[in-house]
């Protein structure tokens, strides 16, 4: 019985010790155990049609989603694809349009995504009523 007892109290103060080195966890920060993070390449954005050459529509950037804050407020081309969707919105409904329906002066909103500075536009929606 004596074996036991002491067996028992060498196991509890095992148990005592050990239980608040493994709450602490590692000392590795959260960032190095879950890899890097990744660069958010879509930027949404509204503003105004400044001028239209080709396929690209140069607009003036009223706002952005906060990753891409820097450009608010300034003029970017923005490129255009065959896969590129493009909507008109009249407040209630909303329809697909071409990309020569685009006019200078148009209010718009666009999904487009970045790469090295290159914009390329996934979605292009005109006359959104949020933008005044």
């Amino acid at each position: 019985m004596r074996k036991f007892t002491i067996v028992a109290m060498v196991v509890l103060a095992a148990i005592l010790i050990a239980t608040p080195v493994l709450a602490a966890g590692s000392s590795q920060p959260l960032e190095a155990k879950q890899g890097p993070k990744k660069k958010q390449t879509v930027i949404s954005m509204t503003g105004t049609i400044l001028s239209i050459s080709g396929t690209q529509v140069q607009i003036k950037i009223a706002m952005t989603n906060k990753p891409f804050a820097k450009y608010r407020r300034t003029i970017q081309w923005v490129n255009t694809t065959d896969y590129t969707k493009f909507y008109s919105w009249d407040g209630k409904t909303r329809e697909r349009i071409e990309f020569d329906d685009l006019v200078v002066g148009d209010k718009i909103a666009i999904n487009a995504k970045v790469k090295n500075g290159i914009f390329t536009a996934r979605r292009v929606q005109r006359r959104q009523p949020r933008i005044r």
